[in-house]
C-alpha cells in the first residue's frame, strides 16, 4: 500500500507519483499541494479536471476524471485515469515533437505530433469504474 503525504483532491504517493481529480463532484473544487519548491494546483468537477505545476499547465480532461500515479519526466508521461464515456485528455509536452501513445499497453498505429504550443489530445471512451493506463513517450 502506498503512503500518502496528503489526502483530498490531490495527493502525492511515496514513489512521487500524483493522485488527483474527482469526476463525481457536481461543482468545481480546488486544492493545492506543496512539495519542496513545487506547487501543484488541481481544479476538478464533473465537467473538467485540470492540473498545474508551478503555474504551468500539465493536464486537463473534458469531462472530469480521477487520475492516479501521474508521473512526468523529460520525455514521458504515464498515468492511470478513470472517468465516464467519451473523454479528451490534454497534455502539454514539447512543441512540434512526435509522441507514441499507449493505452492499456497497446501502442497507437500513428505517432501524435504536439502542436506549436506543445499540446496533444488523447480521445478515449472510458468505461465506468475501470482505470485505463496511459503512457506517452517521445517517438
Amino acid at each position: 500500500m502506498r503512503e500518502i503525504i496528503m489526502a483530498k483532491l490531490i495527493s502525492m504517493n511515496s514513489d512521487k507519483t500524483l493522485n488527483f481529480g474527482c469526476y463525481t463532484i457536481p461543482e468545481k473544487q480546488k486544492d493545492t499541494l506543496e512539495v519542496g519548491s513545487d506547487v501543484y494546483k488541481v481544479k476538478t468537477f464533473c465537467d473538467v479536471t485540470k492540473l498545474e505545476k508551478n503555474e504551468c499547465f500539465e493536464y486537463e480532461s473534458v469531462p472530469g476524471t480521477k487520475v492516479e500515479e501521474f508521473k512526468r519526466s523529460s520525455n514521458e508521461v504515464s498515468l492511470k485515469v478513470e472517468g465516464i464515456g467519451s473523454t479528451d485528455l490534454i497534455f502539454e509536452l514539447e512543441p512540434e515533437k512526435e509522441y507514441a501513445v499507449c493505452v492499456d499497453g497497446v501502442r497507437g498505429e500513428n505517432a501524435v505530433k504536439a502542436n506549436i504550443g506543445g499540446k496533444i489530445t488523447v480521445s478515449l471512451d472510458l468505461p465506468k469504474d475501470k482505470k485505463v493506463e496511459i503512457s506517452i513517450k517521445e517517438a
